[in-house]
């Protein structure tokens, strides 16, 4: 779309922020636009068609309307909780697709033999479980390694 012709961008940006506005998104399980006014947009083709949602409108009076659209107003706030739950829920399966991946590796300063030089660490590998167990006894430093080098930090 953007590629036909380069020059007409500022008249196609229109349509495409339009489209993805009104698109569900997987994330938030509806439309941006009904996150924001509380009900999903009419398009054009269905005031042509004559929808069943546009045809009980006229019936209503202006009161029944404006009442009708409070209640669904009222109802947004659920609407923005469940979203929030969703996008919650996402991340967490996020983290644990990426933590599943990720080796803790702790280093714990070897006090055990006098005679040892304190500066040696040992290497210990070990999964959630046992980092709790060893951060009782003396750990000097705990080191997460990502499965990307450049992603590595030290706590």
């Amino acid at each position: 779309m953007a590629n036909d012709n380069h020059r007409e961008w500022h008249k196609r940006l229109f349509k495409a922020l339009w489209a993805d506005k009104t698109s569900k998104k997987i994330a938030i399980c509806t439309t941006p636009f009904a996150l924001t006014y509380g009900h999903d947009v009419v398009l054009h083709v269905e005031i042509n068609v004559h929808s069943l949602r546009l045809e009980r409108q006229p019936g209503m009076g202006e009161a029944a309307y404006i009442e009708a659209m409070m209640q669904e107003l009222s109802q947004l706030s659920v609407i923005h909780a469940r979203a929030l739950n969703h996008l919650t829920v996402g991340k967490q399966v996020v983290a644990w697709a990426y933590n599943k991946k990720v080796r803790l590796q702790v280093r714990v300063r070897a006090r055990t033999d006098p005679n040892s030089d304190p500066t040696r660490n040992e290497r210990i590998r070990c999964n959630n479980n046992q980092v709790d167990k060893a951060s009782s006894q003396s750990l000097s430093r705990i080191r997460i390694l990502g499965p990307d080098p450049e992603e590595n930090f030290s706590i």
